[in-house]
């Protein structure tokens, strides 16, 4: 019983500790491996990534760089949808396609366009 006891909390702390760590951003941060951690939480739990990808995106809008930006409303786009927020949905995507417009990157607003009509 007491085995079972620490077995549950030492889950419960350690799946508690990465929650924390993933929840926060700082803009020492290096955005691409936040993009990654987003990416890999966005079907599990897409609350949580969304909070995430809400919060760098306000970190990458000082940036230089609108590349990463470009990445999160894609990725925010789709979150809205894997949460029935449509109209949410095509607004992010929207918004990216428009960066990426601005930026001329073909890939980036290939990569815009099949997400918006996926």
């Amino acid at each position: 019983m007491n085995k079972l006891l620490f077995f549950i909390l030492l889950t419960y702390c350690c799946s508690a500790w990465s929650v924390s760590k993933a929840t926060s951003v700082d803009s020492s941060s290096d955005i691409s491996n936040i993009i990654e951690e987003i990416e890999q939480a966005k079907y599990s739990n897409p609350e949580q990534a969304k909070a995430l990808a809400l919060e760098s995106l306000k970190i990458t809008q000082s940036y230089d760089n609108i590349k990463p930006q470009i990445q999160l409303y894609k990725i925010l786009g789709e979150l809205e949808i894997e949460l029935a927020n449509y109209e949410a949905a095509i607004t992010y995507f929207s918004t990216g396609l428009s960066l990426s417009e601005g930026i001329n990157k073909q890939s980036l607003m290939i990569d815009m366009l099949n997400a918006l009509t996926n």
